[in-house]
């Protein structure tokens, strides 16, 4: 069972949208168990690079992700991942804007009234974007949580997708 410290320490990736030398994520997926033994987050980075960039381009696009794996009493464990190596990188940045966005739904407004679905225990995702847009162009940032449903399911999916991309070494930093 992790001590109150461990807890605190776990739970501070709920508020962090990482760092990667000079840079906030713009992107990412976090997650906690139940019991708060065990955390993780994937902060993703535009890096545009130089090399290859097309014709009359300065650069190309390129991501740079960094997860870290955070468990009660032991070391925090950090994987680097960028989209030249790992495809599956650029194919998870392309599905985040096919993601469906919840909708609000105030309990006790319609009759009968509508309530959604408890889930009691398991692990919470996050997954937040600070590169949204609403109506009009204009810029938001967009936290969605939920430990239950299209959340949960997009975020293991990602997990998986990239689970043979993390490295120890960090990327280059070629902007």
């Amino acid at each position: 069972m992790p001590t109150p410290e461990e807890r605190g320490r776990i739970a501070a990736l709920n508020d962090d949208f990482g760092q990667w030398t000079h840079q906030t994520g713009w992107m990412g997926i976090r997650w906690i168990a139940a019991f708060q033994n065990y955390a993780g987050m994937i902060s993703i980075f535009s890096a545009p690079t130089k090399e290859g960039a097309p014709s009359g381009r300065p650069t190309r696009v390129r991501f740079v992700a960094k997860q870290i794996e955070r468990r009660a009493n032991e070391p925090d464990v950090i994987g680097w991942a960028d989209s030249d190596s790992c495809p599956a990188l650029m194919m998870l940045v392309e599905s985040w804007e096919e993601l469906d966005a919840p909708r609000t739904r105030v309990t006790g407004l319609r009759f009968p009234y509508e309530f959604p679905n408890a889930v009691l225990d398991g692990t919470t995702w996050t997954i937040w974007s600070r590169s949204a847009v609403q109506e009009g162009n204009m810029p938001a940032t967009v936290l969605q949580i939920s430990n239950a449903g299209p959340i949960r399911e997009w975020s293991l999916a990602a997990r998986e997708r990239l689970s043979t991309c993390w490295r120890a070494e960090e990327p280059p930093r070629d902007f």
